[in-house]
């Protein structure tokens, strides 16, 4: 009986150490919505909501987004926003005919209000036609994040969004395939044990 019991900590132990596996990055290229269309809840199944956001097929891509409100130019006051169901650790965008009004992103750690937990900005010259730029913000606590043209400096520059990528924090506890096997080869022979003390 004390090796049965000894067999089954062992076997417990194991499957209790089982490693974690962090989910991969989750990258929205846009090009499944309809153009001139609200993106809102489109991508709620991924973990993400968008507000201010809508649809574009100008300027290359199949599908970018823009301002519902602004079109090619969000500004601080009226930024386009993502926030996700849970928290995430890493998000960037990418950034087309990007000019002198430059993009930039901030991250919050709640999904209203909150605290400024990490920003980048790029910035073109003139209007930008041809200038592409991704911007990124990290921190293991990113719930929502703001991106949109920081200055109002070139007059008519506008441009679009694309390819919003990122990367959840949430971890998995999932037992390798090889620890399940040990778990029920220790349970086997816990029933063996058991049926030669028994007899």
């Amino acid at each position: 009986m004390k090796r049965a019991k000894t067999t089954f900590l062992a076997s417990l132990s194991i499957f209790l150490s089982a490693t974690t596996v962090n989910a991969a990055p989750i990258t929205i290229d846009f090009n499944d919505g309809t153009a001139g269309s609200s993106v809102g809840e489109f991508y709620a199944g991924l973990g993400v909501t968008f507000s201010n956001a809508t649809w574009t097929s100008t300027l290359g891509d199949p599908l970018a987004i823009y301002s519902s409100s602004d079109t090619f130019r969000p500004k601080a006051d009226n930024p386009i926003i993502a926030t996700f169901s849970s928290a995430v650790s890493f998000v960037s965008i990418f950034g087309r005919d990007v000019g002198g009004n430059g993009i930039r992103i901030d991250a919050y750690d709640s999904p209203v209000a909150g605290n400024l937990v990490d920003f980048d900005e790029f910035f073109g010259t003139g209007i930008g036609v041809g200038t592409e730029a991704t911007i990124a913000a990290s921190d293991p606590s990113i719930w929502r994040v703001e991106f949109y043209q920081p200055d109002s400096i070139v007059a008519g520059e506008g441009m679009v969004w694309d390819n919003f990528t990122f990367d959840s924090d949430a971890v998995a506890s999932v037992p390798e395939p090889g620890t399940l096997a040990l778990l029920g080869i220790g349970l086997a022979g816990m029933g063996v044990a058991r049926r030669r003390w028994n007899a």
